[in-house]
């Protein structure tokens, strides 16, 4: 969120391009390929629910943060909320968290809302 909380302000102060998050957050192919790679590291990690946490699983994790993943796709969700469902949608699925987050995000995915990054 707080990537996506700071996009409007830096992109009105042309202050986008100084930063590598909003730079990939700009650029439609590489969002999708980060996407893909962040929903299959999630299902990864979904599959391993419940297990003790092993050195692969901490290399995904250790991955998604470096690479930003969290980060960027976050925002990406969130943007696509906020435009679809508006800001007040968007702050309670922040309050009632995660899961829910993505299971609205889901829904707008399989509703074709989700379009590459502007």
């Amino acid at each position: 969120m707080a990537v996506f909380a700071a996009w409007d302000r830096r992109s009105r102060e042309n202050a986008l391009a100084g930063d590598r998050d909003y730079v990939a957050l700009g650029d439609g192919e590489v969002m999708r390929g980060t996407e893909k790679r962040y929903f299959a590291d999630l299902e990864y990690l979904g599959k391993r629910a419940g297990q003790a946490v092993d050195k692969d699983a901490w290399a995904v994790i250790e991955r998604m943060s470096g690479d930003r993943l969290w980060y960027r796709v976050g925002a990406l969700m969130a943007r696509r909320i906020d435009e679809s469902l508006g800001r007040p949608a968007l702050l309670d699925l922040v309050g009632k968290g995660p899961a829910a987050f993505l299971e609205a995000y889901a829904k707008l995915a399989g509703s074709g809302a989700s379009e590459p990054p502007r």
